[in-house]
């Protein structure tokens, strides 16, 4: 087992031993908590994990995201699999994957299913603050997204208390995300 996550709490020996497992599954995952649970630390860690480095790892914050860059997205990903580049892997983690609009979401879902086709490995993370299945039933977010990623993509959700929801955990998070961290916890 890596130590993706500083400490030597249970919160941290069971997010290392789940950055493992999830490392071996070829799954799309969603990360559901509260901003500052480590939902991006994982994704990269399970990048990390694969690929042994921290390149080729990409976090697309949707808030910001357009038609324009997804058509980016998409080309981009056409280059790779033109590439040599066979053995590569690449991670995206489309954070507040709930704020797209539903035009984007359609447009994601298509680059998704081609992604899935490339000889290149694509790994997908999207991470919410949201009920993704509540926003499913008021029609604020695609279906056939919400079932890509929990469905039939064999997805991996993880649910996370925020820190302060989960304090003897506090020090670990801390620890994880500090650039200054010792395993001392």
């Amino acid at each position: 087992m890596n130590n993706h996550f500083v400490g030597k709490s249970a919160f941290a020996k069971e997010m290392n031993s789940l950055v493992d497992k999830v490392s071996l599954l070829d799954v799309c995952v969603l990360l559901i908590g509260e901003t500052g649970v480590g939902k991006k630390h994982f994704a990269k860690s399970v990048h990390k994990h694969l690929s042994g480095n921290e390149r080729d790892f990409f976090i697309i914050n949707c808030k910001n995201l357009t038609e324009n860059s997804l058509e980016n997205l998409q080309s981009n990903i056409s280059k790779l699999e033109n590439s040599n580049a066979n053995k590569k892997v690449v991670t995206y983690c489309f954070n507040n994957v709930d704020l797209l609009s539903l035009d984007l979401q359609n447009t994601l879902l298509e680059i998704i299913k081609y992604a899935r086709t490339v000889k290149i490995k694509h790994r997908f993370f999207f991470s919410s603050n949201s009920n993704l299945e509540e926003k499913v039933e008021n029609l604020s977010f695609n279906a056939a997204l919400f079932n890509g990623i929990v469905g039939s993509w064999s997805v991996f959700a993880i649910k996370q208390a925020p820190p302060y929801k989960r304090p003897q955990h506090a020090t670990s998070i801390i620890a994880c995300m500090s650039p200054f961290s010792s395993s001392a916890f």
